[in-house]
């Protein structure tokens, strides 16, 4: 799991500085938290002897009664120590926080005050750079999506754009802290809504420099007015008033690439069972299945002298990437295009001024 930042109020805790100038914090060294009660962890109830003269802290030799689950005292104190049991306040049976092994180890890192006729034990606990686990309850303020959801996407986008209940994009920084997301892992979002998930990844890797990166998935025709505007608006400045970029804003370097798949219910549209004499073919599945589809009719065009095939995918669809479309269909990632040709890191090339017919097929006909 990983862990939340400190606020301000939790750093200011820490604030005495040890031997080795790390920042550190007293603890109670008695535990009070769930499962904190002697019958939780008869194991770490236990007496610590305390010579409040010398300020000297032990543990007394002891062994355990496997019998009746608890320890048995084999050294009584001595006339100068007084006997310290993980009570609370109220009197009632605690146990310390650590087992009698780590105990052990660390009571010269004690401290013990006496405080309302009481003595209580305190251990020193570090900061922990990384940060805090997260609790079950969640409640900062920036965690609202009326101010750091609606407000902010209004902000970046003006006015005149609006989506219903945007995420805070700083609930979902969290979310991703706490799920482990480092500095090169991929974050998934297949319902994308408004595209925080995306600002969050790009907010996360301004902060630190890192690699993280991001696939959204989503139907809703609000991905070009709303999702991709966004990317590229919190890409180019991490401020913004009235969709208007705020002097001072940072920016970050990124790369981004969308996809727009094909609707099973688009092709079905553009199908078509008439005859065709586009080509003439005897086999009688490709004569029946195959050469009827209109959609074919439109992005092939067909030489008869030449014996060729021409290829048109922008009649399809405008805007077609041809070179990502060649890099999926033949499963190789690209390392260099030019207007002529798409060359792929294995050293193989294909044409785009006039793609190989067997390499598109199957995105014609499928």
């Amino acid at each position: 799991m990983g862990r939340l930042p400190h606020t301000e109020a939790q750093k200011a805790r820490y604030a005495e500085i040890d031997e080795n100038g790390n920042a550190f914090e007293w603890e109670n060294f008695r535990k009070s938290s769930r499962g904190s009660e002697r019958k939780d962890r008869p194991k770490q109830y236990f007496p610590l002897y305390y010579d409040e003269a010398n300020q000297r802290l032990r543990i007394p030799t002891m062994e355990w009664q496997y019998d009746i689950k608890c320890w048995n005292i084999l050294e009584q104190p001595t006339e100068n120590e007084i006997v310290i049991d993980p009570l609370d306040e109220f009197g009632r049976e605690r146990v310390w926080n650590f087992g009698v092994k780590n105990a052990i180890k660390e009571t010269a890192k004690m401290q013990v005050r006496k405080e309302e006729n009481k003595y209580e034990v305190y251990k020193k606990k570090p900061l922990q750079i990384k940060g805090v686990l997260p609790r079950t309850w969640w409640d900062k303020p920036s965690y609202s999506a009326r101010d750091n959801g609606t407000r902010i996407l209004k902000d970046i986008m003006g006015p005149g754009v609006s989506f219903d209940f945007p995420k805070s994009v700083y609930a979902t920084e969290d979310c991703l802290r706490v799920v482990g997301f480092q500095n090169e892992d991929i974050c998934l979002d297949f319902f994308a809504g408004s595209g925080t998930t995306a600002h969050a990844v790009i907010n996360l890797n301004r902060a630190d420099g890192g690699k993280r990166k991001y696939i959204l998935v989503e139907m809703g025709e609000h991905f070009n007015t709303v999702i991709l505007p966004r990317v590229k608006k919190v890409v180019f400045s991490d401020r913004w008033n009235d969709g208007k970029a705020v002097e001072g804003g940072k920016g970050i370097s990124h790369f981004c690439k969308y996809y727009e798949l094909e609707q099973y219910e688009d092709a079905l549209r553009r199908a078509r069972y008439a005859d065709s004499d586009l080509f003439a073919m005897t086999d009688a599945y490709n004569s029946y299945v195959f050469m009827r589809d209109l959609k074919m009719l439109d992005a092939i065009s067909l030489d008869k002298a030449k014996n060729r095939v021409d290829v048109h995918l922008e009649k399809l669809y405008n805007g077609i990437d041809l070179a990502e479309t060649l890099s999926c269909v033949t499963g190789k990632a690209i390392k260099r295009i030019t207007q002529e040709i798409v060359e792929f890191q294995d050293g193989t090339t294909a044409s785009l001024t006039n793609p190989d017919w067997t390499l598109v097929k199957p995105l014609v006909w499928w």
